[in-house]
């Protein structure tokens, strides 16, 4: 399932502003559960988005319908 479009306007103005986020999602044995990230660009590869981040890892937004909250 795709990223609503809310929270992917969430990520787009993050990486904008270079502002750190905490992704929490409902899934606590999900890799990036309750983490804190600095989104630095968004991307799409082979239609497909993503997130990278500043310490170079590359979180894959399909499939984040599980992602709870973006603060």
């Amino acid at each position: 399932m795709p990223i609503s479009c809310h929270l992917y306007d969430q990520l787009e103005i993050a990486a904008m502003h270079k502002r750190k986020l905490k992704l929490v999602f409902k899934d606590p044995n999900h890799p990036f559960h309750n983490r804190i990230v600095s989104v630095q660009d968004l991307q799409t590869r082979n239609s497909q988005e993503y997130a990278l981040t500043e310490n170079g890892e590359t979180i894959a937004l399909e499939g984040l319908d599980r992602l709870e909250t973006v603060s």
